[in-house]
């Protein structure tokens, strides 16, 4: 299952994949569990180069599951996929299932989430299948600058970030947004990270030295250093600010005035 490369990854994937490596504890054999399949991409890298890495994949649509049938298929027993709504699942396993990384990309064709995607009881559930002390979650959104201020999945991507931001830090987490400039996605991704580093120096020491390691280590094949420019740290009184002036922090790499 070694032989996927940089090119099953596109745009805001790429992105995801490399927050991946960062936020996954460096556990021996790493669960992730994985809210919305969509291509299959992800899961499969995370296959590839997460050594012995067990996938959980919950995907509503049969039809999805179906067409990516002919790519997840690292390893037999590698890529569980469950046929079902991921918000129900959060909230029927949330207290019976722990993973060193929880993946959520969770938007129908016409690019919308769901209206429980910024729910704070899904962000506590998402929460109680992480590791408290070890590991995270990395969070697809579509940005509101991307969209208009008066689109829904704006919105409720905002709202989804501030509830996800808000939880794991208050589990002792920090939080992060890293911009597609392409595509105008934004991944937000959290993981345990000590205190005593400033947000500048912090971001820093992920993007351009742990993450390049790690890749390195795994046999990564894309420069994640390039996919995880431009990053900034958020908080929750930040982060729908920062998603507002997503195409500000893409052409300045740096975090907006009012921060």
């Amino acid at each position: 299952h070694g032989n996927i490369h940089a090119g099953a990854l596109v745009g805001y994937t790429r992105i995801i994949a490399a927050a991946a490596l960062l936020v996954c504890s460096e556990s021996k054999k790493p669960r992730v569990l994985n809210l919305g399949l969509g291509a299959g991409s992800v899961p499969n890298f995370l296959c590839a180069h997460l050594r012995n890495a067990s996938v959980l994949a919950i995907e509503l649509s049969d039809a999805v599951v179906q067409a990516t049938r002919h790519i997840v298929t690292p390893e037999p027993g590698y890529v569980d996929i469950v046929l079902d709504d991921a918000i129900n699942f959060s909230t029927n396993y949330a207290k019976e299932y722990q993973f060193d990384l929880v993946v959520i990309d969770l938007f129908d064709m016409q690019s919308k989430p769901p209206s429980s995607l910024a729910s704070p009881v899904f962000a506590q559930n998402i929460a109680s299948f992480v590791h408290d002390k070890a590991g995270g979650v990395v969070m697809n959104l579509i940005t509101i600058t991307a969209l208009g201020s008066a689109h829904s999945a704006g919105t409720i991507c905002a709202d989804a970030a501030y509830q996800f931001v808000q939880t794991f830090t208050d589990q002792g987490k920090r939080a992060f947004l890293t911009l597609d400039p392409d595509t105008e996605n934004a991944v937000l991704w959290c993981l345990p990270l000590p205190r005593f580093l400033p947000s500048p120096l912090a971001v820093k020491y992920l993007t351009t030295f742990l993450a390049p390691a790690r890749a390195s280590k795994l046999g990564v094949q894309f420069d994640v250093r390039a996919q995880l420019a431009p990053t900034i740290e958020v908080t929750a009184d930040t982060v729908r600010a920062a998603l507002s002036a997503s195409s500000s922090f893409s052409r300045s790499s740096k975090m907006p005035s009012q921060y």
